[in-house]
């Protein structure tokens, strides 16, 4: 079995993936039954959690230096960060005490700063410099593959990662949890950077059901032509 991308989103009711109230164990809750191994996620998207949901970063203890101990039945994800500009630094202790949280990857490229990559080294977080200017996503899926024995993983994208995943042709579904809200002018939309695909894309519907009530989830199957 060849691995999987799976791009899932919670959105407004008008297609926003900000400026409601996200329901973070319901999301979670999903992505467990999917069967991902990892969770990939780009490093405003990170900021925006823990702002939305921390406000304050919390100061880091002495148990944030040292990398957790894994054991072969932990069945949470692997968080894994695509961070080539370093915004997270002196914010990464928020996912490695994470409930939901394995353990943290960091991907960063070749023009990341160099007291970011001392950062991640003096806190023993795996990282991976792959990409001159910014990373480079098909070497990372396959890193995540060969390296990590990762099979399918799940993106929570604000859009520019998943536009991006979606650019370079690694989506192979698209999951939606619609959320009962309108949000209006301040949204901002999925893959609002996703660019024309150099051959045709269609998105097949592979399952619709209601959850919780007034929530609805799609799951969609992208078919390059």
């Amino acid at each position: 079995m060849g691995l999987k991308v799976i791009c899932y989103n919670e959105v407004s009711i008008d297609g926003s993936v900000i400026g409601f109230d996200f329901h973070s164990e319901l999301f979670y809750q999903i992505v467990g039954e999917i069967g991902a191994q990892a969770l990939l996620v780009g490093s405003a998207t990170a900021v925006t959690g823990i702002e939305m949901f921390m406000g304050e970063i919390p100061p880091e203890k002495e148990s944030d230096f040292i990398r957790p101990e894994v054991k072969a039945d932990d069945k949470r994800l692997l968080w894994v960060l695509i961070d080539s500009q370093g915004v997270l630094l002196e914010k990464l202790q928020v996912f490695r005490r994470f409930e939901y949280c394995k353990d943290v990857i960091v991907f960063v490229s070749e023009k990341t700063p160099q007291k970011y990559l001392d950062y991640l080294s003096s806190r023993n977080y795996r990282n991976h410099i792959i990409g001159t200017d910014k990373v480079d996503l098909k070497r990372a899926v396959e890193i995540l593959e060969n390296e990590y024995s990762v099979h399918t993983i799940s993106v929570d994208s604000g859009g520019i990662l998943g536009g991006a995943l979606m650019n370079a042709g690694l989506v192979d579904e698209i999951g939606i949890i619609i959320s009962p809200h309108i949000v209006g002018k301040t949204g901002n939309n999925l893959f609002r950077n996703w660019e024309k695909p150099p051959v045709n894309v269609k998105f097949k519907l592979e399952k619709i059901d209601r959850i919780e009530d007034n929530y609805v989830r799609l799951l969609y199957k992208v078919e390059k032509q």
